[in-house]
């Protein structure tokens, strides 16, 4: 897949610590909710012929629904059903970005795509080649870019056909189709500080999930029910660090059964067939 011009959005510095945890577990050979690079592209990464999405490694998994994405710097555009990965940072091991939101899809049609992301928070100017990748890709007139970096703001999500973007050559030369006021977005949002601090297991509580991440405490060690610091608190945190349309998928079923991972594989499809990574030994939990 083409590379973009610009040279990345970096994680958010509120994430820092999160970042430095989960590599600090890679380094030690434990288990981090960060998936090494090769292993995030061997389970998520996307392809796409005449306008029809798949997973490289399996191409009788149907994309349908709402999907948490990134887009490496080298090109690659990594996706995982909403659920199965808690953050774009999972995806991404904490390295910069070409972008990263959400994704919907229609039966391998993509329709629509976004910046929501609290880790990144892609700005529309970091989006604008995005733009164009997304919608000459998708060979989709009707695709819709759903714009997020308002919400801290306004609290509103403003949705644009890209096809309308492209041809006024300006994002805010463009008339949206829709503007959302009732909704949440993670945009700007950033993590307490006591989630990333705590690394000692605990017994949780589950919760349904109040936005478009799965709850926390599906895949850290917390003590508390989300580690999302209220919207009260919202930041449009422009900072960055150093390297290191409208479908009725827009949030997750709640009734649709957990499953239990082993990377993130569910074990059911272990049962059904050969396991990709049968070679590659799995890092102990820390003790």
């Amino acid at each position: 897949m083409p590379i973009s011009s610009h040279q990345g959005i970096k994680l958010k510095n509120a994430f820092r610590r999160e970042r430095k945890s989960e590599r600090t577990l890679q380094r030690l050979g434990w288990q981090s909710l960060y998936f090494q690079p090769f292993i995030a592209q061997l389970l998520f990464k996307l392809e796409c012929q005449h306008g029809v999405f798949s997973y490289c490694n399996d191409k009788t998994k149907a994309l349908h629904g709402r999907y948490l994405y990134v887009r490496t710097l080298d090109g690659h555009l990594l996706a995982a059903k909403e659920g199965e990965v808690g953050h774009h940072s999972y995806l991404s091991n904490g390295k910069k970005v070409l972008s990263a939101g959400h994704l919907i899809f229609d039966q391998g049609r993509l329709c629509l795509f976004s910046n929501e992301s609290g880790h990144y928070t892609p700005t529309n100017e970091e989006m604008a080649s995005e733009i164009t990748f997304f919608h000459h890709l998708a060979q989709n007139q009707a695709l819709v870019y759903e714009d997020h970096s308002r919400y801290p703001e306004t609290g509103q999500l403003i949705q644009y056909k890209t096809e309308s973007i492209i041809d006024s050559g300006d994002i805010t030369k463009t008339s949206p189709i829709a503007v959302f006021s009732n909704t949440i977005s993670n945009f700007g949002r950033s993590l307490k500080s006591q989630a990333v601090a705590n690394n000692k297991p605990a017994e949780q509580k589950q919760t349904a999930p109040e936005s478009g991440y799965l709850a926390d405490q599906s895949f850290l060690s917390l003590t508390r029910d989300s580690h999302y610091l209220d919207d009260e608190c919202l930041i449009n945190d422009g900072s960055s660090e150093e390297s290191s349309l409208s479908l009725d998928q827009t949030h997750p079923s709640t009734g649709e059964s957990r499953y239990s991972y082993g990377f993130f594989i569910p074990v059911d499809e272990h049962k059904n067939k050969s396991d990709p990574l049968a070679t590659i030994p799995s890092p102990d939990r820390r003790k």
